[in-house]
């Protein structure tokens, strides 16, 4: 798993290298969120923590993505959610689903909210149309 998402991130890397709206990239080099640092034109510093779509879809067919930690503290059970204030974007890398290396952006403030934890990230999120293509526009959306 770990290789897994240290490719994914890479491909991240890559692809906002290249998008005229990143004047600023730095790989966080921290264990744990978030996994970049990005400056975005108006909207300045943003970070950035990327996860990898499920291969497997949900029942309707629609792309999912987990967004929890690998490990809980064993004093608290909700800290395998993430809190909103962790990290500012969640990039969904789309390899295992569609085979291709595209990314799906949503702000972690409009991520669905744990049922159990509403102060926490869900742990399963559905990639639908409210999910952006490019950094740029979740951050505007």
């Amino acid at each position: 798993m770990a290789v897994r998402g240290g490719v994914a991130e890479q491909h991240l890397y890559n692809q906002l290298s290249t998008d005229p709206a990143v004047t600023d990239l730095r790989l966080g080099q921290q264990e744990g969120p978030p996994d970049l640092f990005v400056t975005v034109g108006s909207a300045g510093l943003v970070t950035v923590e990327c996860k990898n779509a499920s291969p497997k879809m949900l029942k309707d067919g629609t792309p999912k993505v987990e967004t929890q930690k690998t490990r809980a503290s064993k004093t608290d059970p909700k800290s395998r959610r993430y809190d909103p204030s962790q990290f500012d974007v969640v990039a969904a890398c789309m390899y295992g689903p569609w085979g291709r290396w595209e990314f799906r952006f949503k702000r972690s403030r409009q991520l669905d909210r744990d049922r159990e934890y509403p102060d926490r990230i869900a742990a399963i999120q559905r990639i639908d149309a409210s999910w952006s293509i490019t950094l740029l526009d979740a951050l505007t959306s």
